[in-house]
């Protein structure tokens, strides 16, 4: 075995465990993020990008909305529990179609969209 381990304990936990934080009635403070469904998320992702469901599901590959579908899957199934095969069940979409958006760079270079550290620049 790693001499580490038997010392410091697992590499993913640092050299000292973090001890769980508290508050005065017993509840953990911990941050956490909450977890959405397909249905869900969509919801909010076109609220905040304020566009149409039916935008991110259609055709169309202007820049606008492929950036707006490349957000919706990055967000949604990386940050907040989304699933593929669920998104794409919402959207009619092929699960292939949806992880293809939200693959780093979804096999397009993303050059200026506005996005602090999103694009490598212009």
């Amino acid at each position: 075995r790693n001499l580490r381990c038997r010392v410091f304990g697992p590499l993913w936990q640092g050299r000292f465990k973090a001890k769980e934080v508290v508050d005065e009635l017993g509840r953990s403070t911990a941050r956490w993020r909450p977890r959405y469904t397909a249905g869900e998320w969509l919801e909010l992702a076109c609220a905040g990008l304020e566009c149409d469901p039916e935008m991110l599901c259609g055709r169309g590959r202007a820049p606008v909305v492929v950036r707006m579908r490349g957000l919706t899957g990055l967000v949604g199934i990386e940050r907040y529990g989304a699933k593929v095969t669920k998104l794409a069940a919402e959207l009619g979409k092929s699960r292939g179609g949806v992880s293809h958006w939200y693959r780093p760079g979804g096999g397009q270079a993303h050059r200026g969209c506005g996005l602090r550290g999103c694009c490598r620049g212009p």
